[in-house]
């Protein structure tokens, strides 16, 4: 997305009343699909990885923001079991039941709780955890308040790891997707706030502000190609990626919009999108 649309786009969530609960609505509609979309074992696979080289170790206290269906979380049990602690936060109530869905019948030391990431954040006491992740979920939040908050609840020494997409993150599905929008401006109910960090320096600059020392911050990218329109129209409509997409419209002008979009992917030779993304890790000073 270019600079002039990504400030209009800020502009107007910031403007949105109802923009703020956007991705907390298309996620309530999305949870029953969200791990059977066709990028997610992609994701999972890149966050597993990730999680099993951070070095927790039973006995931990973590915190999982926006741990959504509770994939992450309950790697992370695996890891500070059975003397550790996690606690796991998504302000999606479906997501959330799906997430106890996939705990159930497990021994687990994990525990779910609904709040927003910076709500949940300023609940705990200062240097209450030893480890504090967001695996998909920080871009979210304002930045620098959301890693304000992370390193107060730190305890010293502690760890903070994030997988975060940058604002060029499936820059083909906006490319896609604008098109159309500026065609039908009325297919718009209201435009989501964007939080996208724009770089690794942009980022590494919000971390070491807050207090973080930086140990790992590398930039990643994942691809992902549908084999057809209807693939890639049922992963818009379905997946946790394209959340925010489907509630920024007008209920009655979905069918319309969703039909516009694929006869624009069909117009292309095939469609691709590609995750861009940090992969952070730091302790506190």
């Amino acid at each position: 997305m270019n600079l002039l649309l990504r400030t209009l786009f800020k502009l107007a969530g910031g403007l949105s009343r109802s923009g703020e609960d956007a991705y907390r609505e298309d996620y309530d509609l999305r949870a029953r699909t969200y791990e059977s979309a066709e990028t997610r074992p992609m994701l999972k696979q890149a966050t597993k990885e990730f999680i099993s080289g951070l070095g927790l170790r039973p006995g931990m206290r973590c915190l999982d923001l926006g741990c959504g269906t509770g994939y992450s979380s309950l790697l992370l049990d695996q890891a500070v079991s059975p003397t550790g602690l996690v606690e796991g936060c998504d302000n999606s109530e479906a997501m959330l039941r799906e997430a106890e869905k996939l705990r159930a019948g497990a021994l687990s030391v994990t525990r779910f709780a609904r709040a927003e990431m910076l709500e949940f954040l300023g609940s705990r006491p200062a240097g209450s955890a030893d480890f504090i992740g967001s695996f998909w979920a920080a871009e979210y939040c304002p930045l620098d308040r959301l890693l304000e908050l992370v390193c107060r609840a730190l305890d010293t020494g502690g760890t903070a790891a994030m997988l975060i997409n940058t604002h060029e993150s499936l820059s083909e599905l906006q490319r896609t997707v604008m098109p159309v929008l500026f065609r039908n401006p009325g297919y718009i109910r209201c435009f989501p706030p964007i939080n996208f960090p724009p770089d690794m320096q942009g980022f590494r600059r919000s971390a070491e502000k807050s207090g973080l020392a930086i140990e790992r911050l590398e930039e990643c990218s994942l691809e992902h190609r549908f084999r057809d329109a209807s693939s890639a129209i049922s992963w818009m409509r379905g997946s946790g990626p394209a959340a925010g997409l489907t509630a920024a419209l007008k209920k009655e002008r979905l069918d319309g919009f969703f039909y516009d979009v694929k006869k624009e992917i069909e117009s292309k030779n095939g469609f691709a999108v590609t995750f861009r993304f940090l992969k952070f890790s730091g302790r506190k000073k």
